[in-house]
């Protein structure tokens, strides 16, 4: 099933990171979804903490994504994914 989370409003390092880490995915709480999520998390944090993104600015942060039981394909429902979106703001 799909998941998705972001920050309600753009936010600067260093808050972004303790926003981001408070995110609770909307949607599907399986392990396998919970455990992309996570991961998004992380990867969302390293990409703006890296500055390929620039830095001194705000940021808004969205991340969504789809698990499925055991991270298999069903037959009929979405493959897994993860989608994370940063924009300056």
């Amino acid at each position: 099933m799909s998941w998705t989370a972001s920050l309600p409003e753009p936010l600067a390092a260093p808050e972004v990171y303790d926003a981001i880490d408070a995110l609770v995915p909307q949607g599907q709480t399986i392990g396998e979804a919970v455990a992309a999520a996570d991961q998004a998390k992380l990867a969302a944090k390293a990409l703006i903490e890296s500055g390929a993104l620039g830095t001194g600015c705000e940021f808004r942060v969205g991340l969504s994504g789809h698990a499925n039981p055991g991270n298999a394909p069903v037959a009929g429902w979405a493959n897994d994914f993860v989608q994370i979106s940063i924009t300056q703001n």
